[in-house]
């Protein structure tokens, strides 16, 4: 049986954002998985915690000591929390759009201040149809528009079933400010003895510039014609991708 594919979802959705990508999967074995559990807090390194549980039940279950890592967005910083805590457990990590810390302290201020903005608002928000409304006209997601409009529901449905102040504590707790900076990020997993590739759309600027920090470092990096997130914009190319990095091409 082919080693599992662990999928992390991201901010905002639940483990049905990996549907298309599970089904497209060749050889499947893939498991999406939701990490985001209250009750533990939502610090990164908490949140790894929780993903780990999982991983080590999937692997008794699969009689297996590795997994295949994928994180998209959020589920993307916490893919790097787990490979910086528990490394001996990946067969290969994939990051998409992930955000990889701050370039300075500066920028980690600006982060800061920003999500707790956000967060503010959420909790001020009179329901969660209103910050759903809000996040979707974020320039971020603007490609995702062109999709599908089954596609888009699915996306709506995950949004609308969030809790607004559990969003606002994951925007605190687990944002990028929260990182160690971008630079020692990469370095960290430029030195992982597992191989390690980051994923990211050409339409999306922010994620674009990190994709190039990665490359410059050895990291490999592959691109799609698309927005943020190049899962749901991409499905069949991205479930490839998956294939590759646990050696079935």
């Amino acid at each position: 049986m082919p080693l599992p594919i662990i999928l992390l979802h991201g901010f905002m959705q639940d483990a049905r954002t990996w549907n298309s990508v599970v089904d497209a999967v060749p050889g499947g074995n893939a498991h999406a998985i939701n990490y985001v559990l209250g009750s533990q807090g939502y610090s990164l390194p908490q949140l790894a915690e929780s993903v780990h549980r999982s991983v080590m039940q999937i692997c008794q279950e699969n009689a297996c000591d590795k997994v295949v890592l994928v994180g998209y967005s959020m589920g993307g910083r916490v893919a790097v929390e787990y490979a910086r805590a528990f490394p001996q457990t990946l067969a290969a990590l994939v990051l998409e759009s992930a955000g990889l810390g701050c370039v300075d302290e500066a920028e980690r201020a600006w982060f800061a201040e920003r999500n707790n903005a956000w967060a503010q608002r959420m909790e001020q928000a009179e329901s969660i149809q209103e910050v759903v409304d809000w996040w979707e006209k974020l320039p971020l997601f603007a490609t995702q528009l062109e999709q599908p409009e089954e596609v888009q529901r699915t996306q709506r449905a995950m949004r609308l079933a969030c809790d607004a102040r559990a969003l606002a504590g994951q925007l605190r707790d687990g944002g990028v400010q929260t990182m160690a900076l971008q630079a020692d990020t990469v370095r960290m997993l430029a030195s992982l003895p597992v191989p390690v590739r980051f994923l990211a759309g050409e339409r999306d600027e922010r994620y674009s510039r990190i994709a190039d920090a990665c490359q410059t470092a050895g990291i490999a990096v592959t691109r799609f014609d698309c927005g943020h997130n190049v899962h749901m914009e991409r499905p069949s190319e991205f479930a490839c991708v998956l294939n590759e990095a646990r050696g079935m091409e």
